[in-house]
């Protein structure tokens, strides 16, 4: 931490106070972002399990491939309170005899924000103090877009501990800054060529855009590799009739058949039917296991399935490594080559 402090001082500045802000766990948007991460977690799962307790057929695997967003929306508002806390805990408010200075990090780049304002008469707006032992600083506002128009959002020193010990420093800086001797110019100021600056960073983390949903293909296709390997070892087959027919974007077909723990009832399945080539009342082979009747698959598509699924299995795999790859290159560029 002493290394970001000393990159931010410029020449003949001095540090005269760094402060950590106080975290807070109930707050008002930790709350509303834990129960609708809740409520949604509920809803999103409950749908999840129901899907993959049925037949894994092609418009099933559709519907939890979409489901992937309201996953990942979930488990973010689930952890937002986390991730608050960890950009709040690398926060700094820092002192010195020259400026304010507050030090963030920032959500995109792995370079902190600054915020600064120099030491002068009119720079601490107002003070707060809190029943906690902490309070708010505000050097200024800025304007803030809502639903409702614009408020102001406060900026400075803001839950800091010991608030009337810091506005103390804080009066004394600015009075000795007052009667300070003015600062020299920057070397490149007495160029005729202006200062270059920084070039833009793209953070390693944006890999994981990739990395996340070819987990969640590995995961849901690990799941239908199993069943289907599950069926082709120890399925039972078995005659079903053809009861029903819909014709629809995806054909399905609704049989009949007498499964062996239920010989006094017949079980009726809707399925896949890959092949239009099927009618009313033919007698078509179907897969099933003895213990989970509801897994049923037709023998003819098993192994056109076993192969879809290897194929998306791979494709997460392969998303998970060019992710793999882009994190460690743009980790090595942000990092060796800065």
């Amino acid at each position: 931490m002493q290394r970001e402090i000393d990159k931010i001082l410029k020449p003949g500045e001095t540090v005269e106070l760094v402060v950590y802000p106080q975290w807070r766990w109930l707050t008002q948007a930790n709350i509303i972002s834990v129960l609708v991460a809740v409520l949604l977690l509920g809803v999103v799962g409950k749908v999840t399990h129901a899907l993959l307790q049925s037949n894994m057929q092609a418009d099933h695997i559709s519907l939890l491939l979409a489901l992937l967003p309201f996953w990942g929306a979930a488990i973010g508002l689930a952890i937002s309170p986390f991730w608050r806390r960890k950009r709040v805990m690398r926060m700094l408010y820092v002192v010195t005899n020259r400026r304010a200075i507050v030090v963030q990090p920032s959500p995109f780049l792995l370079k902190p924000e600054l915020r600064t304002w120099p030491l002068n008469e009119g720079l601490i707006k107002s003070v707060y103090a809190d029943a906690d032992g902490t309070g708010d600083i505000i050097f200024d506002y800025r304007k803030v877009h809502t639903k409702h128009g614009f408020r102001d959002e406060p900026e400075g020193f803001l839950r800091v501990p010991e608030p009337d010990r810091v506005h103390k420093l804080l009066q004394e800086q600015i009075a000795a800054a007052a009667t300070a001797e003015p600062p020299l110019p920057a070397p490149w100021r007495t160029s005729a060529l202006p200062p270059v600056p920084p070039a833009k960073r793209t953070s390693w983390k944006h890999g994981f855009w990739l990395i996340t949903p070819g987990l969640f293909l590995c995961l849901l296709m690990w799941h239908a590799k199993q069943q289907y390997a599950e069926l082709a070892d120890r399925g039972v087959t078995a005659d079903a009739r053809v009861v029903a027919k819909e014709k629809a974007e995806t054909p399905r077909l609704t049989v009949s058949f007498k499964a062996d723990n239920f010989p006094y009832k017949l079980q009726t399945m809707s399925h896949d039917a890959g092949n239009v080539r099927y009618a009313v009342g033919d007698v078509v082979k179907v897969v099933y296991l003895p213990d989970k009747v509801h897994v049923i698959d037709l023998k003819s598509l098993l192994e056109e399935k076993q192969t879809q699924v290897s194929i998306l299995f791979s494709l997460g795999g392969v998303l998970i490594l060019i992710g793999g790859v882009v994190c460690v290159y743009l980790y090595r560029k942000e990092h060796f080559n800065a």
